[in-house]
């Protein structure tokens, strides 16, 4: 899943939401039909792009995507840049969101796995001895499954090829714990 992760009520305003929809899809996080049915007037209010507005049911105990998720800010050079802040307040809801994540990165795991078990000849990255975009694409979702505390233990050539890729400058000096604005 790619784009960003709100949850409504936003605590942010409807138009920040329409502009971030006119560039990615905004994932929403609502409780109950009567809140995705506000969400989806405001956000068409708004002037939003409603085909990248998604609406995910899930109780939550606060605006945890805004705390916990990472905040993308643009330095004195005109750089962007991850802030990341520590989630230490414990709500039970907010956690299942987790587990919820973990589901959907399971299920995409459990085909990739199975995918690299069926190529016998397929070297350390996903396809052959050279990294391909689709370790490019892999190696985040390893990060994610790190992130929402997903055991990795179940597929080892996922392991073995993120592994792989770590061993080489491109990927280990992207890793998000080595970029200079990382907490």
């Amino acid at each position: 899943m790619e784009g960003v992760l709100v949850r409504y009520p936003l605590g942010l305003p409807a138009s920040f939401i329409a502009a971030m929809s006119k560039h990615t899809v905004v994932y929403t996080l609502v409780s109950s039909t009567t809140y995705e049915n506000s969400a989806r007037s405001a956000y068409q209010s708004a002037g939003a792009t409603m085909t990248n507005c998604k609406f995910i049911r899930a109780a939550t105990d606060s605006y945890w995507t805004r705390d916990y998720g990472p905040w993308y800010v643009m330095n004195e050079n005109n750089q962007m840049c991850i802030v990341d802040f520590p989630y230490d307040r414990p709500r039970a809801n907010d956690d299942a969101v987790n587990a919820w994540s973990g589901t959907w990165i399971t299920a995409g795991f459990d085909a990739y796995e199975a995918l690299l078990a069926a190529d016998t000849q397929r070297g350390e990255f996903s396809f052959g001895h050279t990294p391909t975009l689709a370790d490019v694409y892999l190696i985040p979702q390893v990060e994610s499954a790190h992130r929402f505390k997903v055991d990795l233990g179940r597929w080892p050539l996922i392991c073995a090829v993120d592994a792989a890729c770590a061993k080489l400058d491109a990927f280990r000096l992207a890793a998000p714990g080595l970029q200079p604005d990382a907490a």
